[in-house]
């Protein structure tokens, strides 16, 4: 069976480059579950195609809702403050409608198995 995709269009922090990293999205537990492995996939620029960086492992998560973002979450994942954190997560969502105060994040913590 093969692995799912756990697409990337920024590699934020340059997380990407080491052997274990986080990301924040949407609380989804029939798609991202413990131990399972998962094809990391950054888009490439304008023109340039996607590029599979490898395989990596969901090793731990947390969920929460996203005005309860810790300061330590938001700067480890981006590189942000807790304030910016917020406006970027609502501006990558802007066209899914979603309700931030009901609906709940997901901190993934993924560790590579296999490094393209």
């Amino acid at each position: 069976m093969p692995n799912k995709t756990l697409p990337f269009s920024y590699n934020w922090n340059n997380k990407l480059n080491c052997k274990s990293f986080s990301t924040v999205r949407i609380f989804n537990p029939n798609k991202y579950v413990l131990l399972e492995d998962y094809d990391v996939v950054l888009s490439g620029k304008k023109g340039e195609p996607a590029k599979k960086l490898g395989v990596a492992r969901l090793q731990a998560q947390h969920h929460f809702l996203l005005d309860k973002v810790s300061p330590a979450v938001a700067f480890l994942d981006a590189n942000l403050n807790r304030t910016d954190f917020i406006l970027m997560v609502q501006k990558m969502y802007k066209n899914s409608k979603i309700d931030f105060s009901k609906k709940k994040m997901s901190f993934l913590v993924f560790q590579y198995v296999e490094k393209s």
